[in-house]
């Protein structure tokens, strides 16, 4: 239907106004023609090359009809005609391909950068559960400052490097500390199921010998399964039931030792 098929149509219902809207085309009001300088230059290169193109484009039709809306209305119910230049419609269609290429683009960028962080985070997990500092800790304090050794904090105020380099901290630290607890576990499992021989060990060795005190002998012996397990830190039960043991408390050694005495008198 043509713009007199239209009028045609309006006279035949017996209409008696018809409306006419016109769209005359601001190159300036145009989204790519009204980003700024700043918005422009952060901008892939590519990107940038198809805006400025788009511009270019925009401006040529500056103050050029775009678009002709007629209406009339007839019991109540509006009847509309409606007609698009072409380079008007090529011109919006270009600009939205534009922006979901954009939004395409940032997508893969944030996809790549979460890839990238959580690859850094993995690699610091790996160094911090090869460390017996850190294996041996069971304060966060402590294992935050343990990786900011390996990985200092950015030398800038950029949010979003400081955020990043959270992230990295952050996910290495729960990561490795899981690693840590699980093998802590499995280590602490196998020396418990012999306390025997564990507790021979230590005698051998006179680890505790000169402690004068309980708290002494529990921080030698904690110390020996520290550097015996590769820098796990020993469950408290564990350092308990060797304190425990016969041979490694001074008191009960001496009092079985005379009891053993006097057992040859007899």
């Amino acid at each position: 239907m043509d713009p007199q098929d239209f009028l045609r149509l309006a006279q035949h219902a017996g209409a008696c106004f018809l409306y006419r809207e016109t769209d005359c085309f601001d190159a300036e009001a145009f989204p790519a023609v009204a980003m700024s300088d700043e918005e422009l230059g952060l901008l892939e290169k590519p990107n940038r090359r198809r805006v400025k193109d788009l511009q270019r484009t925009a401006r040529s039709h500056d103050g050029e009809l775009a678009g002709v809306d007629l209406c009339f209305v007839r019991e109540g119910v509006a009847h509309y005609w409606v007609s698009e230049a072409p380079w008007s419609s090529a011109l919006d269609a270009a600009w939205a391909e534009f922006k979901e290429q954009r939004r395409l683009d940032e997508e893969a960028r944030e996809s790549n950068k979460a890839a990238r962080l959580q690859e850094e985070a993995e690699r610091l997990a790996a160094q911090l559960t090869d460390l017996p500092a850190f294996r041996s800790e069971t304060r966060y304090a402590a294992w935050e400052e343990i990786a900011h050794t390996l990985v200092p904090e950015p030398d800038t105020d950029e949010e979003e490097a400081r955020a990043a380099h959270g992230f990295v901290i952050r996910s290495a630290i729960r990561d490795a500390s899981q690693v840590v607890e699980r093998e802590s576990r499995r280590v602490y499992a196998s020396y418990r199921s012999d306390l025997d021989a564990l507790a021979r060990e230590i005698s051998d060795h006179g680890l505790l010998a000169g402690a004068s005190t309980k708290e002494v002998r529990r921080i030698r012996i904690q110390d020996f399964l520290i550097g015996k397990s590769g820098g796990y830190g020993p469950p408290k039960t564990l350092v308990d039931l060797l304190l425990d043991r016969p041979e490694l408390d001074p008191k009960r050694r001496r009092a079985m030792a005379g009891a053993d005495g006097l057992f040859a008198l007899n």
